[in-house]
């Protein structure tokens, strides 16, 4: 089903899968920077920035997703 502009779709099928593996990727680097330096980092503004961007490719994205 395709969303309306006026009614924006906030979860889909490829938010999640991108949401999945953004998670997997950042957890493990940070699980690995851990014990590795002793330096965490956080990994919300970079995963976001990253899945923005991916996002942006396909043609019925909204920031919202």
């Amino acid at each position: 089903m395709r969303a309306k502009a006026s009614n924006p779709v906030e979860f889909s099928f490829r938010g999640i899968l991108l949401l999945i593996l953004l998670a997997i990727v950042f957890t493990a680097s940070n699980v690995y920077l851990s014990l590795k330096v002793g330096l965490s980092i956080s990994a919300s503004i970079p995963s976001a920035l990253l899945a923005m961007s991916v996002l942006r490719f396909f043609k019925d994205n909204s920031i919202l997703e």
